[in-house]
Order: structure tokens, then C-alpha cells, then sequence
């Protein structure tokens, strides 16, 4: 999965000089970093004997490509978000945000969901990326949705006797029918961090 849903989630409402202010920071730091990595690869092509770890070239070219890939996916979503035909995740292209995902996900799935979203009584929405909903009126739950590299991110979280909320578990998940599932066994149906887990389980634990 590319960074390009990230910063369009994330940046969504941002004034057009913070989104500049983003672009400018965030790519001269990369640009910097691809800098010093092109610097070694060109001593390397010089003097191809110094280089006593052959495997570090693959790393150096990899990292210079990831950070360019990053610079791109900064630049196309900060500054053309609008035209998101091939970019992204297909799945998540007709939307402006992660809520209007859910929302629409659990209306086609005919979740209870779908309804508490818009009732202030039964779900806060406390951001939209990444994406934090509270159980309500008790707030004793809260769960946390967000992108990763290889799926929808979510946590699980309750309120402790510390008075702060903790992480009970976490899931990693492939698609927004599942995310959508997840949210709402967790706030509405109340089931458990283990419930859930072991619904969905982790790559790892499915090996």
C-alpha cells in the first residue's frame, strides 16, 4: 500500500499553505537523504573495490527508491488529490476520508454501525485520521483505525483504572468490509479483545 491515501486522509482539511509547508519540510528531508545515498553509490561506482558488503548497493538503491516513492506520493496527494483514478488503494479512491469508508461500508452491510456513526448518543467521532471513535455515553471503549503498508491498522482500547485508555489488542486487516465488522463487534456488540483476535488473527498466528 502506497502513502498517498495517508496524506490525503491526513491533510484532507489543511489550509493550502500548511499543505506547502508539509511538501517543503517533508521533501527536502527525503530529497536530502536520497542525496547522501546517491553520494555512495557513486564512490562505490568509482572505486567499486572499497565496497566490502555488496549487499549494502541493493539496500542504498532501495532506500533511494522508497524515499522517491515518497516525495511522489507526498507531491500527488497534496497537490492533486482531486484525480485519484490510479492512485491509492482501489478500494478506498471513491472516498474523502476514512469515516465516509466506514460509513458507507457498514450501510451496505446493513451493520448497526452505519447508524450510530450519525448518532452522537451511541458513537463520538473523536478524528477522522487517523480515524477514533469512542463508545457513548460510558466512553469506556475506543478504537483506532488507520493505514498501514499492508492493511487497515486497528486498535482496540479500553479504559483503565489509570483513568487513561490502554490497548487491549490489535488487529491487522485487508479490507474495509472486515475494518467495518471489526468496529462494530467492538463499540456496539461489546465482544472481547481475544474475541476479535482470534476472528482475526495476525499473519503470523495463521502460519
Amino acid at each position: 500500500m502506497s502513502d498517498f491515501d495517508v496524506f490525503r486522509f491526513s491533510f484532507r482539511d489543511s489550509s493550502a499553505e500548511r499543505k506547502l509547508a508539509v511538501l517543503r519540510m517533508d521533501s527536502l528531508i527525503k530529497l536530502s537523504a536520497i542525496r547522501g545515498y546517491a553520494e555512495l553509490l557513486h564512490r562505490f561506482l568509482e572505486k567499486p573495490e572499497t565496497c566490502e558488503n555488496p549487499d549494502e548497493l541493493k539496500e542504498w538503491a532501495s532506500r533511494v527508491s522508497e524515499m522517491a516513492q515518497f516525495v511522489h506520493d507526498l507531491t500527488d496527494a497534496l497537490t492533486a488529490s482531486q484525480n485519484r483514478e490510479g492512485r491509492g488503494l482501489p478500494e478506498l479512491r471513491p472516498y474523502d476520508s476514512l469515516l465516509d469508508a466506514i460509513r458507507d461500508i457498514s450501510q451496505k452491510l446493513s451493520l448497526p454501525l452505519a447508524e450510530a456513526l450519525d448518532d452522537t448518543s451511541r458513537i463520538f467521532i473523536h478524528s477522522q485520521y487517523p480515524l477514533v471513535l469512542l463508545d457513548e455515553p460510558r466512553y469506556h471503549r475506543k478504537i483506532a483505525f488507520a493505514l498501514d503498508k499492508t492493511g487497515y491498522s486497528v486498535e482496540l482500547l479500553t479504559f483503565a483504572e489509570s483513568r487513561m485508555f490502554e490497548i487491549e489488542g490489535q488487529v491487522l486487516l485487508s479490507n474495509l468490509e472486515d475494518a467495518a465488522t471489526v468496529i462494530d463487534q467492538w463499540l456496539l456488540e461489546q465482544r472481547t479483545a481475544n474475541d476479535i483476535q482470534r476472528m482475526y488473527p495476525s499473519p503470523e498466528d495463521r502460519s
